[in-house]
This record gives C-alpha cells, structure tokens and sequence, in this order.
C-alpha cells in the first residue's frame, strides 16, 4: 500500500516537472487577460504563475502573493476561481494590483469608455497648454507639452465619481505616461500621446471584458471583495499587521526582490537616464523613498548581507501564517548565480523550509530564460545570460 501511494506521488511530481517546465520555457508576451494594462518592472510570467496555481491548488483555494508587484498572481488566481491574498510595501504595486486585478462590473467598463472617449476629443481640442516640463540630467527641457496633456488627463480622471471606474482611468493615465517618457530617448509629441491613447482605450476594453468574464465563471465571483485582499505593508511584517493566522493558505506563489539586480520598482527614467516619481504623481500618491527600500538593501553592497538576512526573517515569520501542506513557490533571478542561488537555497533551509524535488543541484534547477527584458545589473560575467530560477518549498 505504501508503495503504492509512493509510486502514485512520483507520477504526480513528474508531471509537475515537466508541466511547469513547459510553462517556463514559454516566452510569449503576456498580453492576456489585464496583464498588458501596466507593465510592473521585473513581472512574473503570467504562463508560469498560470500553471503553478494549476497545478499546486484547487477552485476555491486560497492563495498568498506577499510581495505582489504588477499583480500577475492576483489576476491569475482570481481568473481560475483561487482566492487571494497580496501585500506589497510599495503604493504604486498595491495601486496597479487592485487596479488590474479587481474584475469590473459591466456597467464599470461602459462607464470607462464613455469617459475615455470624452477625454480624448478633449484633448484633440486643445490648441495650447502650458505646463511644467520634465527635466533631464543636463537639466534640458523634456516634452513640456505632452507632459502637460498628461497631467490634464490625470485631472479629468480625478473628477470621476466611482471609484472603480476612476482606478482604470488613472491606471490608463499611468501607461500613457510610461510610453511616452518611461526609458525614451526621444521627446514624444502630443501627436504620438493621443494616437497612443485611442490605441490603449481599446486594449483597455477588450481586456476588461475578457478579464471579467474569466471571472465570473467561478463560484467566488459572488464574494469579489472577499477574493481579493490586498495589505499595505512590508512582508516582513505581514503575519503580525494582518489577521491570517486562521486563514487556510494553499499556496505562496511569489517573485521577491533579485539580490543584486537593479531593477526601479519606484522610478521611471527619462531623457538622459534621469529618475523622476512621475508615476506617483500620476495616481496620487506619495513615494518618498529610495530603490533600496524596495529590496530588501543597496545593490552597490557587493556582499547582500542585509538582503539575505532581511528575507529570511520574511520567510521565517511567514511561517506563522502558513500550515505543513503549504507549497511556497517563488521565481527569482540573481546577479550573480554561481554564488548568491547557493546562499538563496540554505536562507530558505535556514528559515524553516525544505526543497521539493525541482532540483537537488544548482544545475538541475527549473531556470528559465527571461525574453524582452532590459537589466541593469552588476554580474560577474556581462555576457552572462538573464535566467530565473523556480523555487518550490513547505514548511518543516
């Protein structure tokens, strides 16, 4: 009988592996469901977050994403009928999260679209508009114009009454402003912001509507507020600022900070390589801080030391939260692996986890290649080739 129950457990790990490996070797851009409507730096594959929840958890199940950037679990948890928990330190991923993630009601998007509409034949009518230019490293004018139309579309997007149909127009604020200034080189026109605009609005709606109807097929669409949680703090903190000590979580499925890996969570960069918090000012709200706030230490510090340290006391006291049959799944990437995945794998051994059968050596590892994606890092090799890692764990 016991071997019976061990050869059955063998076939299921094997299909795993090989499911899940599948899935990491898919490198088409995610531009299903809502997850094209902001592009969060460093998100996780939406294939890969797709077949783990699959694959770990069952309809109804509860999920917990604690450091939930662009909200990729979130959106696939809750278009297959998972419940969800995130948290994130930083207000622009809780603000993308919910704003992507929260399926609207029908007449949410007809409402969306009406104001969208509006706004553009607003700003086709305008002649002259002055505003405050950005400025780029030398201190040279950046596209005063355009950055002032976008800044008037954020206005009208504030005048709307519902809040959920005002979330979508200042995230649609917030793409606008990230083609046009985020990493450009060259100024963009008020010409190219409202031929983008007509072009997102209809992504926008499309998308929504797909999203939606993904949704509602499952039982806990009746409880929307309740599928959907989303905490303000660090995660670090997560099991003693929340009440979930009692919840039942099924899954972790998460992408923490890359050791390392100068990814700005917090930034956009215009002109001249220049840093500006213009997505904040965008949705309203306030940043303040600087990139190391955001993971977990300075990338400059060659040694991580409070990186590491910082994660695993995250993990650790995650552990309050969770129970035995919990699968921790994170994907990860690191500067430099031939010695920082090894330190990443007994942080996890040394916090109160073990490794599930994924990979017993470094080599043997799921890894997958990181398609379309700009780095700023510091690495011993610069020729070396952009990979992330999967991990799966449970408690001790």
């Amino acid at each position: 009988m016991q071997i019976g129950k061990e050869r059955t457990l063998e076939i299921f790990y094997s299909d795993l592996k090989h499911n899940i490996q599948q899935a990491a070797q898919n490198s088409d851009f995610a531009s299903s469901l809502t997850h094209s409507l902001y592009r969060y730096p460093a998100s996780m594959s939406p294939i890969l977050a797709r077949q783990l929840i699959i694959s770990l958890t069952r309809p109804g199940d509860l999920v917990l994403d604690p450091f939930c950037g662009g909200g990729t679990t979130a959106i696939e948890s809750l278009a297959h009928g998972r419940r969800i928990i995130c948290s994130d330190i930083n207000s622009l991923a809780r603000f993308v999260t919910i704003a992507k993630a929260f399926p609207p009601q029908e007449k949410t998007i007809e409402e969306f679209e009406k104001w969208i509409s509006s706004a553009i034949k607003h700003l086709e009518s305008i002649r002259y508009l002055k505003g405050k230019p950005l400025l780029s490293r030398t201190g040279k004018k950046f596209a005063p114009k355009t950055h002032a139309l976008i800044l008037l579309l954020r206005d009208l997007a504030n005048t709307i009454r519902n809040r959920h149909v005002r979330r979508l127009a200042l995230l649609t604020v917030l793409k606008l402003g990230k083609l046009c200034f985020d990493c450009n080189e060259l100024s963009p026109t008020p010409t190219y912001l409202i031929s983008k605009l007509k072009r997102i609005s209809i992504q926008t709606s499309i998308a929504l509507k797909t999203y939606s109807s993904e949704c509602l097929k499952w039982p806990t669409s009746h409880d929307l507020k309740g599928s959907l949680r989303i905490f303000s703090c660090n995660a670090t903190n997560l099991s003693s600022a929340s009440n979930l000590k009692s919840e039942n979580i099924s899954l972790v499925l998460t992408s923490p900070p890359y050791p390392g890996v100068h990814v700005l969570y917090n930034r956009w960069q215009i002109h001249g390589r220049s840093e500006t918090d213009l997505p904040y000012a965008l949705i309203n709200i306030s940043d303040g801080y600087g990139p190391s706030y955001y993971t977990f230490g300075d990338r400059k510090r060659l040694d991580n030391m409070k990186y590491f340290r910082d994660l695993e006391i995250t993990f650790k006291n995650l552990l309050n939260i969770l129970n035995s049959s919990t699968v921790v799944a994170q994907v990860i990437s690191f500067a430099n692996p031939c010695s920082q995945l090894s330190r990443y794998r007994e942080l996890m051994r040394s916090a109160g986890y073990k490794e599930l059968f994924l990979g017993s050596s470094n080599s043997t590892i799921l890894a997958r290649k990181i398609p379309n994606r700009k780095w700023y890092k510091r690495a011993t090799n610069n020729d070396q080739e952009a990979k992330e890692y999967i991990f799966l764990h449970r408690p001790i």
